[in-house]
């Protein structure tokens, strides 16, 4: 599914599973389709899942603000990849989350162009300032420096869940849940049980008075049994 809308009772959850702007047939994520599902929010916490390779810059742009200004509290989960503008797009979260699976994106804009050398400085001071702004938007959520931010972006930088977390530009990564072995405490109360049972036998031998007639009798195969468990408890045997 490539843009999903979910409206939970405590949450609500939006997939950004597609490129970043209108592709022409009729896919793509836009502003617009974010904002149609945003209009009856209230102001609910917001869960945001992304798994895309980036796309149209501007419209990248338009979707990090509208959810950036949603008052309610957004989580961002990076699902599968957060690349170019989508990796800006999953800044705009109070949290943000990695899979361990998962990476993430940043590079510089770039794009195509067609004219004289004048036009092609006007492309080229374009990309520039597009560039900046992007810097900006990763200075304010990862406290970085702007050359370490510039060199991360020159060198077209893959980052795995823990160089993100260490960079800043997450604050968590979703460990996988992990199985409890419970062999060995089972194995324990099992022995514990063993042991209680065998109190309550000596106790219970040891309570016997054997009659007959009225008169106590003393029972040789009782006394020697009485005797050898007496002696075992005596060893320390409940453990």
């Amino acid at each position: 599914m490539k843009y999903a809308f979910k409206d939970e009772a405590e949450a609500l959850s939006i997939k950004i599973y597609d490129e970043i702007g209108d592709d022409g047939w009729g896919g793509g994520i836009t502003t617009e389709t974010i904002n149609e599902q945003l209009q009856n929010a209230n102001d609910k916490p917001l869960n945001i899942y992304i798994n895309s390779y980036g796309g149209e810059v501007f419209e990248g742009f338009a979707i990090y603000n509208t959810l950036k200004n949603y008052k309610g509290y957004k989580t961002v989960y990076v699902d599968g990849i957060a690349a170019s503008i989508a990796s800006v797009i999953a800044m705009c979260g109070n949290k943000v989350v990695m899979n361990k699976a998962s990476m993430l994106m940043v590079h510089n804009a770039s794009g195509l162009a067609y004219g004289n050398a004048d036009e092609m400085k006007k492309v080229v001071n374009a990309l520039e300032q597009i560039n900046e702004v992007i810097r900006g938007v990763y200075m304010a959520k990862t406290g970085m420096d702007e050359d370490t931010i510039k060199n991360l972006m020159d060198n077209e930088t893959y980052l795995k869940p823990q160089e993100a977390l260490d960079y800043g530009f997450i604050d968590e990564i979703l460990e996988e849940e992990k199985q409890v072995d419970n062999t060995a405490m089972t194995n324990l109360m099992d022995s514990f049980a063993n042991r209680i049972n065998q109190l309550r036998e000596i106790k219970n031998i040891c309570l016997e008075t054997p009659t007959q007639d009225g008169v106590s009798v003393v029972d040789e195969e009782k006394v020697s049994d009485k005797k050898s468990k007496m002696d075992w408890l005596r060893k320390g045997g409940i453990f």
